[in-house]
């Protein structure tokens, strides 16, 4: 806020006194270039002169008239100088109106005593009145990492994941400090490196535009992160808008890589991973595809049921299980179940049982990263990766009484998934294994500066270029080639841009939820489908019918039918299941009947009653 007496420079402290004060720039030319000043006066002989190293090439640029924007827009960084000189302003303005408010009278010799020792204080250890080596750049930096690595232990808004990835472009910043003979910089001399953003992404693009402008952009912005830190230590009072950001760009001829319904079912259907073959036996073969440095190729997911004994009571006996898979299995599985439900790697790692819903035949959670809540329909891929790895495990309660809540994926070590590396590591080993399905040639080309990165502008095999992240490209891609609208597609995968869209997150319309089930691109082997509740209730209704009408045409009684079932089974042309699933058809039908004489027999006594 603007002191008042700044919108009028005329103050009358007193009857007979008149106080003038105000701001004016000027500008003062030093060799070719013209700087920038910024002249605080008090009455008449008390004046100061503030420069904080904002110059122009050209003098016609500077707007002398106008108190707050003095560059004109024919310079280049106008937008930029204009912010600076903003902030030099306010900072004076505040120190007058707090001289103010304190009856101090607000010389220009007083503001630029108490403008200097704002800045020198966050340089200088006023308590020993000697200037002290503890505010290096390079120094605190460690300090800031140190201090994210607290907040990840104790759970303050920072992930493990995000600290590694701060930590490794910090290192980066560093080596370009000690690059550049700056490794013993301080934030004040920071005010005079308004290009340092620059500096650092034409150090990046040097060797052979090794890194991609995308790359660089993330630098600067955990940079500014770090300096944002700094400010609220109080190690420096630099105002971030100073500095010249590039806003380098990162689109370019990408591709977006997303797997065809072919090539996912062969990846799917390949067998040659797993640990178990069909008929339960173990397969032999899944050992020659380990790498041996591979410590978790073998993989057991444990866990513990529990049992009531009683109704009331809170008496239990857990039983122990356990299933065991090779860790290329669970990746091939785990990126399949990612394709055929649009979740992210960090989302499907977590997935608990409690998040299916089997009355809905969908999964609900709330989507890690945006905090957005989404309903994901089973189709035939993703509910036979269900049931495959939810086998045994529960997330429900007893009847009130708490249960183990049981992961989906096994846990490997510390009660955690594997990796995101780790994973597409392993899809890089699938693909390589499938190459001659997954052939085809992408282009990946990457911006670096103003051209293109080195290496990225060739094409090269799907294979090669296989993760995680592919599977939630390749859900979207299916969806829209099966034409359903951007709406729905949104519903499922809960991208949080469409901000108009949230209030259809909690609401799915029965038909969208079957057009997502019928997804032909995670159709599987026909001959083996497995069945949502309610085409297992249709087929159920429908053999029952089928059975009413051969038992109505057969002479023989039911009894008779029973008889013959079991002398079938004792000679071993049924199978116990066959004949378990057929007597219970046979008994359904004769309680229809029983039913039925029952609905007959009311009926013919109402009459009666009514006749009399």
């Amino acid at each position: 806020m603007v002191p008042h007496y700044l919108n009028n420079p005329y103050i009358c402290s007193t009857p007979n006194i008149r106080t003038i004060m105000g701001f004016k720039y000027y500008l003062s030319q030093r060799g070719k270039k013209y700087h920038i000043r910024l002249r605080y006066s008090f009455n008449k002989g008390s004046r100061h002169d503030f420069m904080i190293g904002v110059y122009l090439n050209d003098k016609k640029h500077f707007n002398s008239d106008d108190i707050d924007i003095p560059v004109r827009k024919g310079d280049i960084d106008s937008v930029h100088k204009n912010r600076v000189l903003k902030g030099l302003k306010r900072d004076l303005e505040e120190i007058v109106d707090v001289l103010t408010l304190n009856k101090e009278t607000p010389t220009a010799e007083l503001v630029r005593e108490r403008y200097n020792a704002l800045h020198s204080n966050r340089i200088f250890d006023t308590d020993k009145g000697v200037k002290v080596n503890h505010y290096f750049v390079v120094k605190k930096i460690d300090e800031y990492l140190e201090d994210a690595k607290d907040r990840v232990a104790i759970g303050d808004g920072l992930r493990k994941s995000s600290y590694q990835k701060i930590e490794r472009i910090l290192k980066k910043w560093k080596t370009f400090f000690e690059i550049k003979g700056l490794s013993s910089i301080q934030f004040i001399d920071l005010v005079n490196r308004q290009g340092l953003f620059k500096e650092f992404a034409i150090w990046c693009l040097e060797k052979d535009n090794d890194f991609a402008n995308s790359s660089i952009n993330k630098y600067n912005t955990t940079f500014r992160g770090f300096m944002r830190w700094a400010h609220k230590k109080d190690f420096h009072n630099i105002d971030l808008f100073r500095f010249d950001s590039p806003h380098l760009k990162e689109s370019s001829n990408r591709t977006i890589l997303a797997l065809s319904p072919e090539q996912l079912k062969e990846i799917f259907s390949f067998k040659g991973f797993d640990f178990l073959n069909e008929d339960g036996t173990e397969n032999d073969g899944c050992l020659d595809f380990k790498n041996k440095n591979d410590r978790n190729y073998i993989v057991k997911d444990e866990w513990v049921s529990m049992k009531y004994l009683k109704k009331d009571g809170d008496e239990f006996r857990e039983k122990k299980h356990s299933k065991t898979y090779t860790s290329l299995e669970v990746y091939k599985d785990f990126f399949c179940f990612l394709c055929s439900t649009s979740l992210a790697y960090i989302d499907a790692a977590n997935l608990k049982i409690s998040n299916y819903h089997p009355n809905e035949e969908c999964f609900v959670l709330v989507r890690h990263k945006t905090s957005t809540p989404v309903r994901i329909p089973l189709n035939d891929m993703s509910r036979r990766i269900w049931y495959k790895y939810s086998n045994g495990k529960n997330g429900k309660e007893d009847k009130g009484r708490p249960l183990p809540n049981h992961f989906l994926f096994p846990r490997v070590t510390e009660d955690k998934f594997y990796s995101n590396q780790n994973c597409n590591d392993g899809l890089k080993a699938i693909g390589r294994k499938l190459k001659d399905k997954l052939n085809n040639f992408v282009n990946v080309e990457l911006r670096a500066g103003e051209g293109v990165k080195k290496g990225s502008d060739k094409e090269v095999p799907l294979y090669t270029k296989l993760h995680t992240h592919m599977g939630r490209k390749t859900f979207i891609s299916f969806a829209f080639s099966e034409k359903i609208s951007t709406v729905d597609i949104t519903k499922v995968t809960g991208h949080s841009s469409e901000q108009i869209l949230k209030h259809y997150v909690n609401s799915m319309r029965d038909e969208v939820k079957e057009e997502f089930q019928m997804v032909n691109s995670f159709a599987v082997n026909k001959d083996d489908i497995l069945l949502t509740r309610a085409q297992k209730k249709q087929l159920k209704d429908k053999e029952l019918e089928d059975t009413e009408k051969t038992e109505s045409t057969n002479p023989k009684s039911h009894k008779e039918r029973l008889l013959e079932l079991k002398e079938l089974l004792d000679e071993g042309l049924l199978t116990k299941k066959e004949y378990e699933s057929k007597r219970k058809l046979i008994l359904k039908l004769i309680v229809y009947h029983l039913l039925f004489i029952g609905h007959i027999k009311g009926f013919r006594c109402s009459i009666t009653w009514c006749c009399y």
